[in-house]
Parts: structure tokens; sequence; C-alpha cells
């Protein structure tokens, strides 16, 4: 399950494969490596921005920066920057990485806009999705 890291101080998982994949999760289990999210890369943060913008639960750059803060990839940036293309000067000078997600979701939102699948001002960081991103978010289609 989908773990709530601001809450919880550990979680339980279960795997269920077959049996020629078994010895690839046990790898995982006895590296002990920490598990790293996937949402930054190629630009899967504007597709999960347009699914957010769908179900109403972000209207604006700063409510999409306080839903990303919510995200396992912001916390697993605080505690592996450079696995993101931070460096330790940058999470000093930003420690609650709210510049470098700004700068994350203004992309991403720009990259939407440009597929014409949501609406944005890049002044006001006001957004709006579109009929195009509403059909894209309700059949899992990418931005690309």
């Amino acid at each position: 399950r989908a773990g709530r890291p601001q809450f919880d101080t550990h979680g339980e998982g279960t795997i269920i494969t077959s049996h020629d994949q078994l010895a690839h999760y046990l790898r995982f289990l006895t590296a002990a490596m920490p598990i790293e999210s996937n949402l930054g890369n190629n630009n899967a943060i504007a597709d999960h921005l347009n699914a957010e913008l769908v179900l109403g639960t972000v209207s604006s750059l700063r409510e999409a920066i306080t839903w990303l803060g919510y995200t396992y990839m912001h916390v697993r940036m605080k505690k592996n920057p450079l696995r993101y293309g931070l460096t330790a000067a940058d999470v000093k000078n930003d420690p609650q990485l709210m510049m470098h997600s700004e700068k994350m979701l203004r992309a991403a939102a720009t990259i939407l806009d440009d597929a014409k699948m949501i609406r944005f001002d890049p002044r006001s960081g006001d957004m709006a999705c579109t009929d195009l991103g509403r059909i894209a978010s309700h059949f899992y289609l990418s931005h690309q």
C-alpha cells in the first residue's frame, strides 16, 4: 500500500510474483537499497499534474507545490537530493525544496499548456484543465 511518510515510521508490503522473478525481488530485499521515486522521470510529473487538475485537487501553481510536498518523490528528494539533480547547496538554500518544486511544476505546466491539455497563466500561476486534458487523464494517456 502507499504509505504516509509524514505519519508512518514503517510499512509492510507483500510481493506476489512468479518463481522465475523471485531472485530479482529478493535482491531488493537483501541489498537494503532505498526505493527511489520515478515521478520526475520522463516528465511523468506532467501527467500526474494533469490528473490532479482534472480531479480538482489542484488549480494553481501554489496548490501544485503543496500537492507535490505530499508525494514520495518529495520525501526522497530531501533524503537523496543528488539522485534528483540537486546539490547540497540547493538543499541548504532551499531546505523545503519549494523553489525546486516550483521550477519542476512550472515546467510541467508549460508542457501541458503547449500540448493544449491545460491552460496555464505563468504570471498568476492559475491552471485549468481542458477537454483534451480530461480525456487524457480519464484514459491514462500521456501528454507525449
